[in-house]
């Protein structure tokens, strides 16, 4: 079903008397809302389990193809089974395949061609050992993790783009901060906060280019810093020397995004441009970050607060 509009047409000096009169015809009549306004209705009440279980059964149905985006979904829908065993039954499927495509990606020799997206792939590893209570599954983080190779001294680790760009935040920290949960290996976590500082990509409004070579502030770029920041600082031990620092780096952030959240919540396109289209991925970005950091404590307040519920 479609929902009625009004099309008002005049000229330019008539036009607010008649949005006027508009107006007061509509607030002194009782209108019956439309089915399509209480199915909206209906979906805002929703609780966000209810809104992940949805998510879940269209989202992150299979191990291949090994990539970030489908890694994000499958490691969502553990998390969300975790959580008083709900939705477990979407589960089976990827436990199934988990089997042999542990062996298949432990046998399997990377070449130079494998990218951080790709690598990332696998961040659901830790979660489903968790679940199942299956160590082997964390030989993936760690044999993902170990593809990481320091390179010059001016450029980020093998296999993070030599520019520096955003989106390694995440790909670096969700697979290294993961492999020293599980090895206690500080050395993962020298490679990855050598990474976070060097980038250089946050500037004085808290805001990140997209890359050293791309200086406009992209709204998922920024979306990848958070959650990438976010996850580092679950990860890096609190007694680390530069954990402050990525603190305020969070932080920083946080702030600087806030600027740009409209009114209806949502981040757009590019951070700082009005007009640029709304953009859900970068809103659900911030969205992550926003939560975690509350609940680590990381930042605290009303206006982070509201921030999220919006």
């Amino acid at each position: 079903k479609q929902i009625p509009t009004i099309e008002i047409n005049g000229e330019a000096e008539k036009i607010q008397s008649e949005i006027h009169y508009l107006f007061n015809q509509l607030t002194n009549k009782n209108f019956h809302k439309i089915s399509n306004q209480n199915s909206l209705v209906q979906k805002l009440k929703r609780s966000p389990v209810e809104i992940s279980q949805t998510l879940s059964l269209h989202y992150g149905k299979d191990l291949y193809p090994c990539i970030y985006t489908n890694g994000v979904a499958i490691s969502g829908k553990i998390r969300l089974a975790s959580l008083k065993d709900l939705n477990t039954t979407a589960l089976k499927d990827i436990i199934n395949q988990a089997t042999s495509f542990t062996k298949k990606y432990l046998s399997t020799e990377f070449t130079s061609q494998i990218s951080a997206p790709e690598i990332a792939g696998v961040l659901w590893a830790d979660e489903l050992s968790e679940y199942t209570g299956d160590p082997s599954y964390q030989d993936l983080i760690l044999k993902a993790a170990n593809v990481f190779q320091k390179r010059e001294e001016n450029l980020p680790p093998f296999p993070l783009t030599k520019t520096f760009i955003v989106e390694d935040f995440f790909f670096s920290s969700t697979i290294l901060g993961r492999a020293f949960k599980i090895s206690k290996n500080l050395e993962y976590i020298e490679m990855l906060v050598s990474f976070l500082l060097k980038a250089n990509l946050q500037q004085k409004n808290g805001l990140f280019w997209h890359s050293r070579n791309a200086h406009f502030y992209w709204g998922r770029g920024n979306g990848f810093a958070a959650i990438g920041l976010a996850e580092a600082l679950t990860f890096i031990p609190k007694n680390h020397s530069s954990y402050p620092q990525l603190i305020k780096m969070f932080q920083k952030l946080m702030k600087g995004m806030l600027k740009s959240q409209d009114f209806e919540g949502m981040w757009h396109q590019v951070s700082n441009v009005q007009g640029s289209y709304s953009e859900t991925t970068s809103t659900c970005m911030m969205g992550f970050a926003l939560s975690r950091g509350l609940l680590m404590k990381w930042i605290s307040g009303n206006i982070f607060e509201n921030a999220l519920s919006k």
